[in-house]
Order: structure tokens, then C-alpha cells, then sequence
């Protein structure tokens, strides 16, 4: 039986203007929203696609994305950040390449859960219900969302994957340290070779294009959620200084570290 996890980051109910316009953002968690008005959604190197009053969109994290309401309307959306994790190491998501667009029944169900989320409120006197009524709802989500993408399924069947999972604890666990194709192939039993092809086959990417990729993921988060120092996440996502950190960061966001961080602040990981 697979480890599914699924923890909250937040949620919330958000009104926009007529006009509005998000930007390019990248947030760390998988974005999961339904809106109520229609938007304009962007992601890069795709066309815009337009969703309707009462649809939805789950966004993977890490994916840039710019949305705007219909021309002439306003729109509410009704989002939620989740973190999902499979066997405690890898978002399930992680393998989508493009945002999954919700209809409106299954984006209405998608809002009332996140409605739901939106109302928990922490219980001092009685912690676990509240964590067993977040992961609850949390699974809920993740089985509706999982219905809207059955091409993963297909893709988590795919033996090759499973034999990986031990580079992928490795990626996980230590990540701030030196990692390479060899250390990683040596945690699978493979050659580099055999180990990079079943990689390449499997995650749509190259072990150390992955590596790249959870570096700059963690960073996101470490940027958005805590007030370290940039010197200390560079270190902390295994970069060998603060220059080469934000040079890459730059490279991949559009913007230095330090600009990441006041624009997710402003923003409060919203929709």
C-alpha cells in the first residue's frame, strides 16, 4: 500500500477586480482552486487557456503561471496550497508538465472542500481532531484531483519508478549535500547508465535535471516560509555559495532570491 500525505499550507476565499493580474508567480505546493467569474490562465511555453464560471485548476508546484479575470468581469477564487507527498518523498504531481483544468462538477466538489479547509480553525484542547479532519479533507482532495489526471496512475505503475524510490529518499533526505548520477545509481542497485535511462524514462528528466529542479522547489519554500538568510538556503538546498544560489535562482524565476521573497510575502500564497 502506497504512503499518501497530504498536509495543508493554506487556504482561502480571494476577490478579483475586474483588471487584475497576477504576474508570473511559482509557488512550492501544488495549487488547487476553484473560480467562481472565469479566468485567463498562462503558463509558459503554452497557449492561454480560458476557465469558465464555476471551473477549476490544479497547478503543479514549481510551475509558473500569470491568471486574470474574463475581460470585464471580476472573479473569486476559492484556492487551497497543499503539500503532497508519496511514500513521505515525492508529490505525486510532480510529474505533470502542464496545468490540469477542472470541470465545473468536479471543481465545484474541489470548492467545497477547500471551503471546508478554509473553516477549520486549530483546537488547543483537542489537537487531534483537527489534524484528523485536515487529513481527511486532505484525502478527499487528493482522490478527486487523482480522478482528474488518470494518466499518473499510469505512470506510477511503471515498475521502473518504484525501483528508483531509493535515489528518490536520497534526493530527499539529502539534498543539501553532494549528489551525483554515480551516488544516486549506487542507492538503486543499477549501473549509471541503466540507472540514468530508467530516470530519464520515468521522471521525464535527467536524475541531475531532477536534483536542479527539488533545489530550487526547497528554496521556493525556504523563501516564502522562513526568514533565513539567503547564504543559509543556498546551503540548505546544496548550493556551493550565495552567488551561484542566486544566479541560478534568477536564472529560473526571472527574479533574485530577495525579490522572490517579498513578492511571495505580499502575495500570501494566494490563488
Amino acid at each position: 500500500m502506497m504512503d499518501l500525505q497530504a498536509n495543508l499550507v493554506k487556504t482561502g476565499v480571494d476577490f478579483r477586480p475586474a483588471g487584475f493580474d497576477s504576474g508570473w508567480t511559482a509557488f512550492p505546493n501544488t495549487l488547487v482552486a476553484q473560480i467562481l467569474g472565469g479566468y485567463r490562465l498562462e503558463t509558459r511555453g503554452r497557449p492561454v487557456v480560458e476557465i469558465p464560471p464555476g471551473g477549476g485548476f490544479l497547478l503543479p508546484s514549481g510551475m509558473a503561471r500569470r491568471v486574470r479575470p474574463l475581460p470585464g468581469r471580476t472573479a473569486t477564487t476559492i484556492y487551497a496550497h497543499i503539500h503532497f507527498r508519496i511514500f513521505g518523498i515525492i508529490d505525486p504531481f510532480a510529474l505533470l508538465d502542464r496545468p490540469i483544468l477542472l470541470p465545473m462538477r468536479l471543481a465545484g466538489r474541489v470548492g467545497r472542500i477547500n471551503r471546508a479547509f478554509a473553516r477549520l480553525r486549530p483546537d488547543a484542547h483537542r489537537p487531534l481532531l483537527t489534524a484528523a479532519a485536515e487529513l481527511a479533507l486532505g484525502a478527499r482532495l487528493l482522490e478527486l484531483l487523482l480522478k482528474a489526471c488518470p494518466d499518473l496512475e499510469q505512470q506510477w505503475r511503471d515498475p521502473r519508478l518504484i525501483r528508483l524510490l531509493p535515489a528518490l529518499r536520497h534526493i530527499e533526505e539529502r539534498l543539501a549535500d553532494g549528489i551525483n548520477r554515480r551516488l544516486l545509481a549506487a542507492t538503486t542497485g543499477l549501473s549509471v547508465a541503466r540507472f540514468h535511462a530508467h530516470f530519464q524514462a520515468a521522471m521525464g528528466m535527467s536524475p541531475m535535471a531532477f536534483v536542479a529542479t527539488q533545489r530550487l522547489l526547497r528554496a521556493r519554500r525556504l523563501l516564502a516560509d522562513t526568514p533565513l538568510g539567503i547564504a543559509e538556503i543556498a546551503a540548505r538546498c546544496g548550493y556551493q555559495d550565495a552567488f551561484y544560489f542566486s544566479r541560478a535562482f534568477r536564472r529560473s524565476e526571472g527574479v533574485p532570491p530577495s525579490v522572490y521573497r517579498h513578492k511571495a510575502a505580499s502575495q500570501g500564497h494566494q490563488d
